[in-house]
């Protein structure tokens, strides 16, 4: 009995005790977090990392700290790409707003879109491929990406460790 909401989390039966993993919107259904889980993620925002937060039983039970360092090549790789007529280069991420912009200021991006679930990033592209008066190139790497990737004018898809949805829906 596991359902799948994508850019939300993950919830089911486990020993028969109901089970929810994911961003704290999922797990608490819009009603708020417990002192302790607030104060956790505001220190993982802080520190640039983020929260996956896990409900047992209709009661926040725990929370990750999760961290993913940016690549050291890249800002090298983000210069290449202005360097081969990239004009604007953005990140579409269903991270926090705060995380999403320390990465973008660091890395030399043009802009965030930070908070968004799957049909978000579908949107941004949509969007941006008017604003490019160009083709779009939308590289992405795991499941909430793929339908973004689909509609993109070149899907990229990244890296080994990808979600099957996303290589099937890229062009690349």
């Amino acid at each position: 009995d596991v359902v799948e909401t994508p850019g939300g989390g993950v919830a089911g039966m486990v020993d028969g005790r109901a089970v929810a993993v994911g961003s704290a919107a999922f797990v608490t259904g819009g009603d708020g977090l417990p002192l302790w889980a607030r104060e956790l993620r505001r220190r993982a925002l802080l520190e640039g990392a983020t929260n996956v937060f896990i409900r047992v039983d209709g009661q926040i039970a725990g929370a990750l700290v999760m961290d993913d360092p940016i690549r050291p090549e890249t800002p090298r790789a983000v210069r290449a790409l202005r360097r081969a007529g990239f004009t604007r280069i953005l990140m579409v991420t269903g991270d926090h707003h705060s995380v999403a912009e320390l990465v973008g200021a660091a890395i030399g991006l043009d802009g965030v879109l930070a908070d968004r679930a799957p049909a978000d990033k579908v949107d941004a592209v949509r969007t941006e491929r008017d604003i490019a008066g160009g083709p779009l190139v939308m590289v992405g790497d795991g499941i909430n990406d793929a339908p973004a990737l689909a509609v993109a004018d070149v899907g990229v898809a990244m890296g080994a460790r990808g979600a099957t949805a996303s290589s099937e829906a890229a062009d690349i």
